[in-house]
């Protein structure tokens, strides 16, 4: 998996702030996204990521 820049990375970063600010709070909730290790390092289950994101911002 590719490696974001830092100009990436802010620009998912502001995205997802965007989207919290618009979303109507539903009561509690929390999202997880699994880990892999591969080649000696730790990265994000893209699968996972993607599922836990569908599900946070109702993108079902």
């Amino acid at each position: 998996m590719p490696e974001l820049t830092d100009e990436q990375r802010a620009g998912a970063g502001a995205v997802w702030d965007e989207a919290m600010e618009l979303a109507e709070p539903t009561g509690y909730s929390f999202v997880s996204v699994e880990l892999v290790r591969t080649d000696g390092a730790w990265a994000l289950d893209e699968a996972d990521l993607e599922d836990a994101l569908e599900d946070a911002l109702g993108l079902y």
